[in-house]
């Protein structure tokens, strides 16, 4: 150590905290003898502490505090300056990488730099250059706790797993993606404003969390959409199984519960796919397998689009659409084309009434219908479509799995 003079103390001349677990320090004495002290701060300054200069501001600086450090918890800062990341590395769980004002990390181009642990950034419009990949990431495989340092974990099930996340900080956003389904993952976190636990049922399932005023919040992701989805399709439109829905979804809170869910369905519609083919034997109408139930507001006016795909074999198709209660008034449009082209159009006042896709040429069809209902005045009800073979003497009409119909509610 140089000799220190007033107003000349340098970063060299600090012996600076090294991660190991404690402060202890020693520094020869003017007589050759050993002073025992206190290493300098609480936090290990890469630069400091491992810099063999003032410009080792590299991945070799950064490995020898990794290699020191190894599972100890510990903060590491890399002061202002451009770090130079020359090779692929990963930072554990253990490790706290803060980046001071200033510092930027300069990955080369085909390196990755892996930071499994929580990143601090001081200044965060720009601390990151270079051409390489930074991920901050964690994989957690089979039941067991959901780091709240890494920004996103991928999960890997085993069986019917279970997780838990502890509290965050504050406004700190969370990531979680089902990466390879063993079987269904339930998460618990400790405190959970939308209800108890959340579910991930299928690989490629993304939950979005971010922790506010004590608890974790849903705010986004595929769960939160796929329940949105199943909350508009399943929700009865006058308000009557609301608390059944809220228990189930965890996803309404506050007072005005009847509102939020009025909202939400205005704002995503309902929708139905056909999840298997259908047979249509005869001509006499009957509720389609899967396209029924949709709910109507009083007094209400909804947008509806359908799309039909199927195999007439002669037989074409008979379509009805089914109120519980009479609409004050509707509408539709049907284009329909087969493999040469536009086969049938109709334009009709009446979407209650007994219609036909009448096609001459080819057998497979598309069919897509447009139309308006506004509901009844006072009772809104339910919609369906009923389906029939037109032609009695025809083979089998068959609608293929897939079609789809979808009503939103435009008042």
């Amino acid at each position: 150590m140089s000799n220190i003079s007033r107003g000349k103390l340098f970063r060299e001349d600090i012996q600076h905290y090294a991660g190991k677990g404690d402060h202890a320090a020693t520094r020869l004495d003017a007589g050759g003898g050993t002073i025992n002290g206190t290493a300098v701060g609480n936090v290990v300054d890469c630069l400091g502490a491992y810099g063999q200069s003032s410009s080792d501001k590299t991945l070799s600086c950064l490995n020898r505090a990794l290699n020191v450090i190894g599972n100890q918890a510990a903060t590491i800062e890399l002061a202002p300056g451009t770090w130079s990341i020359t090779d692929d590395v990963t930072l554990p769980s253990n490790i706290v990488l803060r980046l001071a004002a200033g510092a930027v990390l300069d990955v080369s181009s085909g390196k990755t730099l892996t930071i499994n642990g929580y990143l601090d950034v001081e200044y965060p419009t720009s601390w990151s250059s270079g051409s390489g990949t930074i991920v901050r990431t964690e994989t957690v495989t089979g039941p067991g706790a959901i780091s709240v340092a890494t920004e996103v974990t991928y999960l890997v099930t085993t069986g019917a797993d279970a997780f838990t996340l502890a509290d965050g900080t504050e406004g700190q956003r969370k990531l979680i993606v089902f990466k390879t389904d063993g079987g269904d993952a339930t998460i618990t976190p400790d405190n959970y404003a939308n209800g108890t636990s959340l579910s991930m049922v299928s690989a490629g399932e993304t939950i979005d969390l971010q922790f506010e005023n004590g608890s974790w919040h849903l705010i986004g992701g595929s769960v939160s959409s796929n329940a949105l989805a199943a909350l508009a399709s399943t929700a009865n439109g006058d308000g009557a199984s609301l608390v059944a829905i809220e228990d189930a979804l965890g996803l309404i809170t506050g007072t005005n519960v009847e509102d939020a869910l009025a909202e939400i369905i205005k704002l995503v519609g309902q929708h139905k796919v056909k999840t298997a083919t259908q047979d249509l034997t005869d001509t006499t109408l009957t509720d389609d397998d899967h396209l029924t139930g949709f709910n109507l507001v009083a007094d209400k006016l909804y947008a509806v689009d359908i799309y039909l795909e199927y195999f007439q074999n002669a037989g074409q198709l008979k379509l009805k659409f089914d109120f519980s209660q009479t609409p004050q008034f509707n509408g539709y449009t049907i284009l329909a084309s087969d493999e040469t082209g536009v086969a049938d159009e109709m334009h009709e006042s009446d979407i209650g009434g007994t219609n036909a896709i009448t096609t001459t040429n080819g057998q497979y069809v598309g069919a897509h219908i447009r139309g308006y209902i506004k509901a009844n005045a006072t009772t809104g009800g339910t919609l369906g479509l009923q389906v029939a073979k037109n032609v009695g003497a025809g083979l089998n009409t068959t609608l293929s799995q897939g079609c789809w119909m979808t009503i939103r509610q435009l008042s």
